[in-house]
């Protein structure tokens, strides 16, 4: 076998092997109503962002 066809073939058997355990579900995003959601002041976002990365 060439070094590409080794490689290949253990892609697969990876693919094919289940994990030894689930890990563990990543925190959920907060739900926030539609209603209490603040879209903030744009300008004041833009100009914060821009002064931090000021190129």
């Amino acid at each position: 076998m060439t070094d590409t066809e080794r490689e290949a073939a253990e892609a697969r058997t990876s693919l094919e092997t289940p994990a030894s355990e689930p890990q563990p579900p990543a925190d959920q995003p907060e739900s926030v109503p539609a209603y209490a959601a603040d879209s903030g002041d744009h300008d004041v976002i833009l100009d914060e962002f821009l002064a931090s990365y000021g190129d």
